[in-house]
């Protein structure tokens, strides 16, 4: 929807870049939503997408009943994954360029051949390293979870924590279904257990500074009991 919308105009070369919706965009995305809840206003509608907080500001102030949920994950393990991600869909992209293509169309620049960094104010951070460095992936968290912290209103924001989710999903989830007023199925679901690989060749400056930054995330955390 965005893309067509706004006609690229948030992509640029090699970032995404912050952006408002006048009030006609803003229309027909609400317009574009009842298309596929006809006649249920009370049913919910439910987006994934990365690119979101590019334009926080705008749903914020045009939607009272907008919510986000927001999901953190350790900065080490999450750079880990995202490099590994990256290296993958680098090398199917190579050998099959339509794999490119693809993604293109879909907006997911997350990583990969087509990679573009948000262009918030940690940018000049991620650019002191070559993406087939860690370090690179620890400061793209870094660059956008401080844009998180730093955003004003985040009254709407629910913040969940990877780990927690894990560990005790049905908790987790018990506590959304009560923060977002949504009817979540909640039983029967076993804990996963994940195995977490050493990180090698990580800055200390670099890594201290994500852990600070997750510190502060975790303050933010939805409880659960």
């Amino acid at each position: 929807f965005f893309k067509v919308f706004l006609n690229d105009s948030f992509i640029a070369k090699n970032t995404l870049t912050e952006h408002d919706l006048n009030d006609s965009v803003f229309k027909e995305y609400m317009d574009y939503q009842n298309l596929i809840r006809p006649n249920n206003a009370s049913t919910t509608y439910l987006a994934k997408n990365n690119n979101l907080i590019l334009r926080h500001n705008s749903l914020v102030s045009n939607n009272a009943k907008y919510k986000v949920v927001l999901l953190f994950r350790h900065p080490i393990d999450h750079a880990l994954s995202l490099k590994n991600q990256h290296y993958r869909f680098s090398k199917m992209q190579s050998k099959d360029s339509f794999v490119l293509e693809y993604m293109n169309w879909l907006g997911h620049h997350e990583f990969g051949l087509n990679h573009k960094a948000f262009g918030f104010d940690h940018l000049d951070l991620c650019n002191q390293f070559d993406t087939s460095s860690i370090n690179y992936w620890i400061s793209i968290w870094i660059n956008y979870y401080t844009k998180l912290l730093s955003l004003e209103n985040k009254d709407n924001m629910v913040i969940v924590n990877y780990e927690d989710l894990l560990n005790t999903p049905e908790s987790l989830l018990a506590a959304l279904s009560t923060e977002l007023n949504l009817d979540l199925k909640v039983s029967n679901i076993e804990p996963f257990n994940k195995s977490s690989k050493p990180a090698s060749h990580v800055d200390e400056s670099v890594k201290n500074r994500a852990l600070e930054v997750y510190e502060e995330l975790q303050k933010m955390r939805l409880p659960i009991v």
